[in-house]
């Protein structure tokens, strides 16, 4: 790391390491020392900045909430509009940053230190929910909004561990996917006969 760099830009800097190491070698494998070594810094540089692991952890997820709150503003709120986020997020770039947010999204499960990453994800459900069009001025509405909005961060999130783990997801199948959930009814027809009105005699 350049002696010149400002504070806040080896903070980013050893965020964006964790970030990488998270996504190499999982959660277990982000270690001050490693950060250290992933920098070419001298030991004990990483933990001046972030003490405690905690802390690194916290470094990391704050820095990719950040990137991913950018890439979720700038994107359109159709379905090709996502489509092309996933398309982006398995990309070799983010597809690493795809693989930290897997880890440190299992690690919050486990640490209620991170829970912030539950707080992160309302964020993102409200970002889906402000990208819907219409006002949502009655209670159902916003209701309906909500419920619409977490059912798509559910299947992007699912189909970027899909593109992750199989490397299959086309950009084209992603699309269509989301199509299928944008024009989903609310409630599915029941295929059981109405019962029929009893006539008075």
């Amino acid at each position: 790391m350049a002696p010149a760099d400002r504070p806040d830009e080896r903070r980013v800097r050893i965020a964006d390491a964790a970030l990488a190491l998270l996504a190499r070698e999982g959660a277990r494998g982000l270690t001050h020392r490693a950060v250290d070594a992933q920098l070419k810094l001298p030991n004990g540089s990483t933990s001046y900045y972030y003490r405690t692991r905690s802390a690194l952890l916290l470094a990391a997820a704050e820095r990719l909430i950040a990137l991913d709150t950018a890439d979720l503003e700038r994107i359109s709120d159709d379905a090709a509009g996502v489509a092309g986020l996933l398309d982006r997020w398995l990309m070799p770039d983010g597809r690493m940053r795809s693989l930290a947010r897997m880890e440190l999204l299992l690690a919050a499960a486990r640490d209620p230190e991170l829970a912030f990453m539950v707080q992160a994800r309302e964020r993102f459900i409200d970002l889906a929910v402000q990208a819907q069009r219409g006002a949502h001025a009655h209670a159902k509405e916003r209701e309906e909004a909500r419920l619409t909005a977490m059912a798509l961060i559910a299947l992007v999130d699912g189909l970027t561990l899909h593109g992750l783990v199989t490397g299959t997801l086309s950009r084209t199948a992603a699309q269509r996917m989301l199509e299928k959930l944008r024009h989903a009814p609310a409630q599915p027809k029941s295929d059981k006969p109405r019962p029929r009105r009893r006539t008075s005699p």
